[in-house]
């Protein structure tokens, strides 16, 4: 009787659920996180860099006063640090921590866009049209949401994975 590390043969390891059962499975599950979420995060930097490009925002001194744009461009720039830290971080050591904190990042994406859902309705600006859109990029950061849960559990599971397979 021999043992199998890996997902049957003929079988697909799938990376949005199942148990993860193979270091190959976990390293799948890992660089579709860490790769989606750092292209991701190319976009707002691109943004960002336009807009100081033409001169729409700038940041003023003192730095800790709000005048300008120091809020908007410091707390996206920091974003844009962290988020794309830790997607390095876990492309290159698959480590938990650059998992969790982009759990977390993705996290507050998720809870910014309904704060601006919920302002939105109180102001009465909603309409069905914004709702839709709303409700569509809301499923999307969910789903990025659950691909960063994922790739917590295959960066814990990736020791075990590697011991059952050199075992096996």
């Amino acid at each position: 009787m021999t043992a199998s590390a890996g997902p049957p043969a003929g079988s697909a390891a799938h990376i949005w659920w199942g148990p993860i059962a193979a270091e190959e499975q976990a390293r799948e599950i890992i660089a579709w996180t860490a790769w989606s979420l750092l292209l991701i995060g190319v976009a707002p930097f691109v943004a960002l860099t336009m807009a100081a490009a033409a001169g729409q925002i700038h940041v003023t001194q003192p730095f800790y006063e709000n005048r300008g744009d120091n809020w908007l461009v410091l707390g996206q720039a920091l974003y844009l640090t962290v988020e794309s830290g830790a997607a390095v971080l876990l492309i290159l050591k698959k480590n938990w921590f650059a998992a969790v904190a982009l759990f977390i990042c993705c996290a507050l994406v998720v809870a910014a866009l309904l704060a601006s859902i919920v302002r939105l309705g109180m102001d009465g600006g909603l309409d069905a049209g914004k709702l839709a859109q709303f409700a569509v990029l809301e499923a999307c950061l969910l789903a990025f949401t659950r691909l960063v849960w994922r790739a917590m559990a295959a960066t814990r599971a990736l020791p075990r994975l590697r011991l059952s397979d050199h075992f096996a």
